[in-house]
């Protein structure tokens, strides 16, 4: 029987990450900068510097390696409000930014948390939680030592501020008054976790519920009644050892970083998340550093291996959907986005001024469209928007071809030849991808 060459087009809908729903769908096995929520393919948004109320971009301390930022707030001499920043140093230390001051070393203090918080009168406090005590700043270069609390976590609800400490206790504060921790009905109070708990490695506020996350367990505390009634509620967990400073909240979820992966709390139910990434062996005793910001919140985190390496992570609050991307210094999370340091300047996610150092890329699982037996490859047409390299890889090695877009299609002819292949897309910043149909040839008995 003489073979007889065939024509056949396989059509894809989308990209995705998930293989549960990849019919129709490019399926891909990393994700990297990218985005493919929805089936559609787009980049992860740039980086943008941070400016003053001037429009001067904030340079950073020469002297001073960052670790954590915090955004703040406190009152102009016109009784304005002005946004402030807060930076911890990686041996140590808290300096301040004030647009027009600029920066000032404080004291040796490593801050974990910045609250800002105000007060009945309309004052503004922002409350800088470390282990060595509560610290209080109300304007520029005043830092204040306000409370003999070892703190490891802390967060505000219902106008207080909860305060979570090494000791394994609870204190919490009058409301409007973030230092004023005297037990009464209707002031501040404590409350005790049990020893089997471990460490608390974080505490997030959610609506009136506070919810405490400890190495070995999961708690909420619900703040509608009195002070004096406060009570602590155990809610199943099964998952692995929480990191430290593993959590944020997303939308109407708490995103949970975990030993074993990622976890997802909502209506007070805790579950196993976004499965189809893939995290690694998380060393969690190196903790976390995190931001949330526009419905998606971003993990540094280390990773265990040949070599402990260090990964970022971007995750939706869908449970589903994310992609790595670069690993950044001094992540932290405020009002105005995910901040970290770049080319010595305060950068932060938001609008696009400044990609990415790692270019975006979308790796397919080898595939051999549905069709056993060598295959020709003669064509690929993409739909969508845009600028993007396609490296196609056989057998016979790899090829990349560059594609603009006319009119929301790009095409290219393709020569290559195998039995399977693996195909990677490569977007420029701003590309959409919505879908690419292959053409190829194959044998028919």
């Amino acid at each position: 029987m003489t073979a007889k060459a065939k024509e056949k087009r396989v059509a894809y809908h989308g990209f995705t990450t998930d293989e549960l729903g990849a019919e129709k769908l490019f399926c891909g096995y990393e994700s990297f900068n990218c985005d493919c929520r929805g089936g559609r393919l787009t980049t992860a948004v740039g980086a943008r510097f941070v400016e003053d109320a001037f429009g001067n971009y904030i340079e950073l301390p020469s002297s001073i390696t960052a670790r954590r930022f915090f955004q703040g707030v406190v009152k102009t001499q016109t009784d304005d409000l002005q946004k402030v920043y807060f930076l911890g140093g990686e041996t140590g230390g808290v300096s301040m930014f004030q647009s027009g001051k600029g920066w000032l070393i404080m004291d040796n203090v490593t801050p974990i948390e910045c609250i800002a918080v105000r007060e009945e009168d309309g004052g503004v406090w922002n409350v800088l939680l470390a282990d060595t005590g509560v610290y209080v700043v109300k304007e520029f270069g005043v830092l204040e030592k306000q409370l003999e609390i070892a703190c490891v976590a802390g967060c505000c609800v219902g106008e207080r501020v909860f305060y979570g400490c090494k000791n394994g206790e609870i204190v919490y504060s009058k409301p409007c008054a973030p230092t004023f921790v005297s037990e009464s009905v209707d002031d501040g109070g404590k409350l005790s976790l049990p020893a089997d708990a471990g460490e608390i490695m974080a505490m997030k506020g959610l609506g009136d519920t506070v919810y405490v996350f400890c190495e070995r367990a999961v708690y909420k505390i619900v703040t509608k009644a009195r002070a004096s009634e406060f009570v602590l509620k155990r809610i199943p967990y099964a998952g692995g050892r929480v990191v430290r400073n593993g959590a944020g909240v997303v939308g109407e979820s708490i995103v949970v970083l975990a030993e074993d992966g990622a976890y997802v709390l909502k209506n007070d139910g805790i579950e196993r998340a976004y499965e189809k990434l893939n995290f690694g062996r998380i060393a969690s005793e190196y903790g976390a550093e995190y931001g949330c910001f526009e419905g998606k919140i971003t993990f540094v985190y280390y990773a265990r291996g040949r070599v402990t390496t260090k990964k970022c992570v971007t995750l939706y609050g869908d449970g589903k959907s994310g992609f790595f991307g670069d690993a950044y210094v001094g992540l932290s999370g405020g009002e105005n986005g995910v901040f970290f340091a770049k080319a010595n300047k305060l950068s932060g996610v938001g609008g696009v001024i400044d990609m990415f150092t790692t270019a975006p890329i979308f790796r397919a699982r080898t595939t051999d469209f549905g069709v056993g037996g060598r295959k020709t490859l003669k064509k690929m047409r993409l739909y969508g928007s845009g600028e993007t390299k396609v490296t196609v890889q056989s057998e016979q090695g790899q090829r990349t071809y560059a594609l603009a877009f006319r009119n929301g299609v790009a095409e290219t002819r393709l020569a290559e030849s195998g039995f399977a292949f693996a195909v990677s897309f490569q977007p420029k910043l701003g590309c959409v991808l919505d879908g690419a149909d292959v053409e190829f040839l194959y044998a028919e008995e």
